[in-house]
This record gives structure tokens, C-alpha cells and sequence, in this order.
């Protein structure tokens, strides 16, 4: 199980390598702990009665995410390297897909 988020604009042109999709797990592994955030008490109150994230909101994220970037590098610095350079990437993949929807001016599908 895990929070799965699709940019609606993008509906039926994802590709193999998840255009328009990102997927973060619920256990040891989601970056949105490492990040010191919860995709229920943090992310759901952001989407609207439909389910999904306004553009607005999509913003609100992206910049709630980011001023955690420091949470990240902390609650990682344990791992190994190669730990490191996964959550590090998953970060990236979240921030890019985030500034996909927004420049796409696309509402994001979430199912939390």
C-alpha cells in the first residue's frame, strides 16, 4: 500500500518511466516520513471534496516539502550510502512531478 498521485492532464499518456505518476510507500522507505511528514495528517487535508490537489494547493505542497529538505538530510544521515542517494532521488522525483503539475496547471489525482 502507499499514496499513488497521477497529474489529471497527463490522464492516459503515462510511459514507462511514470510521466505524470509518482508512488511513496507507507512503511521504512516513504520520504514523506523521512521528510517529517504524514500523507494523511499533512497531504490529505490539501486535496479537495473529489479527491484531488488544486494547482494552488500543489504549490502549498511543494513549498511544504521543500522547507523540509533539511528534515530529510538529517533523519537520513544514518543510512548507507546508496539509502542516501534513494531517499535523495525520491525527493527529486516528488519535487519534480509537483513542479510538472503546476507549470501543466493540472489539478493531481490522489489516492492516500
Amino acid at each position: 500500500m502507499g499514496a499513488d498521485l497521477y497529474i489529471n492532464k497527463l490522464e492516459g499518456f503515462r510511459t514507462d518511466d511514470n510521466v505524470g505518476y509518482f508512488r511513496d510507500a507507507y512503511n521504512d522507505s516513504s520520504v514523506l516520513n523521512k521528510l517529517g511528514l504524514s500523507w494523511w495528517q499533512d497531504v490529505a487535508p490539501m486535496r479537495g471534496d473529489g479527491g484531488d490537489m488544486s494547482v494552488e494547493k500543489a504549490k502549498s505542497f511543494l513549498e511544504l516539502i521543500k522547507s523540509k529538505k533539511s528534515v530529510l538530510l538529517s533523519n537520513i544521515e544514518g543510512e548507507s550510502k546508496e539509502n542516501k542517494n534513494w531517499f535523495q532521488n525520491h525527493y527529486n522525483e516528488l519535487k519534480s512531478f509537483l513542479e510538472k503539475a503546476i507549470k501543466l496547471k493540472s489539478s493531481i489525482g490522489c489516492s492516500l
